[in-house]
């Protein structure tokens, strides 16, 4: 599988300029119907950082730039954030990864429709932890982020509960250090 890299140097935005956009965006207000409309929220920072490119961006260069401007070794924009704000769907914007640590976009080829129906009918559409079958979502036990691929032995199926905790509650990391720890975490 084909990977592409981006840095913050690959953005057509100063690196200043990147840091300013940055101040403080993890303090702004969620978009919320109680949220007062005077108030800067995450999707209005969003809307500022993308007027900084140009009118021809491609949603590909929208969605590095959203994850590079607000992203750091600990935390960046959840994708759901970026699909709402970029006007694409979830899956298109799971294909970009950003790796903490380097502070850098990977963009996979995402998993293919026939490895993720293959994963479905492993667990029969169900969560592997709450054997739910609401909201389910192809999850990768070992992140790209950290090394892990689109293989079977390393996808699996969770609900979106269920992959919330199993992302420690933040999206930004796993909340195990192994594959053994994530099923060990699933019989729970």
């Amino acid at each position: 599988m084909g990977q592409t890299v981006f840095t913050r140097e690959s953005i057509p935005i100063p690196i200043d300029r990147q840091r300013e956009l940055y101040e403080g965006w993890s303090d702004l207000a969620t978009d919320y119907p109680w949220t007062d409309p005077d108030e800067e929220t995450v999707t209005d920072r969003c809307k500022v950082i993308l007027r900084e490119l140009p009118e021809s961006a491609t949603k590909r260069l929208k969605i590095v730039t959203l994850y590079l401007v607000l992203g750091d070794e600990e935390s960046t924009i959840h994708h759901h954030a970026i699909a709402d704000v970029v006007d694409c769907s979830k899956s298109y914007v799971r294909q970009f990864t950003y790796v903490f640590d380097e502070m850098k976009v990977v963009q996979g080829q995402g998993i293919s429709k026939d490895l993720r129906e293959e994963i479905l009918g492993r667990n029969n559409g169900k969560c592997v932890k709450c054997n739910t079958d609401e909201n389910i979502a192809v999850h990768h036990i070992i992140p790209y982020s950290q090394g892990g691929q689109d293989e079977v032995e390393n996808l699996t199926t969770l609900c979106h509960t269920c992959h919330w905790a199993a992302h420690g509650k933040t999206w930004s990391e796993i909340d195990y250090e192994s594959t053994e720890e994530f099923w060990s975490w699933v019989k729970s």
